[in-house]
């Protein structure tokens, strides 16, 4: 009799076990789930659709909002430095060299600089959409950033 009471509680104590690993692993990703939506519902810079004329009238936190959609979706690779300013007005500062002034890293030869806000919250106290050109005056690739 104790033996048999012994491998019952050996066996309760394993499907136990199993079920908290069960009930553990649900809620992790439940959890990272959850902070996934949360981030991408309150991301800053996925707020609203680039449109030409609201960039060019637009205070810089509703700019901050369209990038998303305008590297997405209108600012391609191979566009010349013209088609840019043609559609996002000329740029705040042109930048050279190897690192911005917060110290993160430019790409190609030149980097047009356009400010879209200070959003402290995301860790960017103030933010920049960043154009990147290459040698020929061509996009290379474009991104938010900041410091």
């Amino acid at each position: 009799l104790g033996k048999e009471s012994g491998m019952r509680q050996l066996a309760s104590t394993k499907q136990f076990n199993v079920h908290t690993l069960f009930a553990a692993a649900s809620l992790v990703t439940f959890g990272v789930l959850l902070l996934w939506v949360f981030t991408r519902w309150f991301d800053p810079f996925d707020d609203k659709h680039f449109r030409p004329s609201d960039w060019n009238r637009s205070s810089n936190e509703v700019r901050a909002g369209m990038c998303d959609d305008l590297i997405s979706n209108r600012l391609q690779p191979g566009m010349t430095e013209s088609e840019v300013v043609s559609l996002l007005g000329k740029p705040e500062e042109s930048l050279t060299g190897e690192t911005d002034g917060g110290g993160n890293r430019l790409i190609g030869d030149e980097t047009y600089s356009y400010y879209i806000g200070s959003w402290s919250g995301y860790g960017l106290d103030d933010a920049f959409l960043y154009v990147h050109f290459d040698s020929s005056g061509k996009v290379l690739t474009a991104e938010v950033n900041g410091y």
